[in-house]
């Protein structure tokens, strides 16, 4: 449940449509844990 959470966060984010509170929680999944944080930093290229 929490990939699903943390991929759908990371797509509206891709998309620029993630709210304040759907950003902070982003931001909670790439600070917790350093795959997260890989596969967002690979997304971003």
């Amino acid at each position: 449940m929490k990939d699903k959470a943390f991929r759908d966060l990371l797509n509206l984010y891709l998309d620029g449509e993630l709210s304040a509170k759907e950003e902070s929680r982003l931001a909670e999944f790439i600070a917790s844990d350093a795959e997260y944080r890989a596969e967002f930093m690979e997304a971003c290229r």
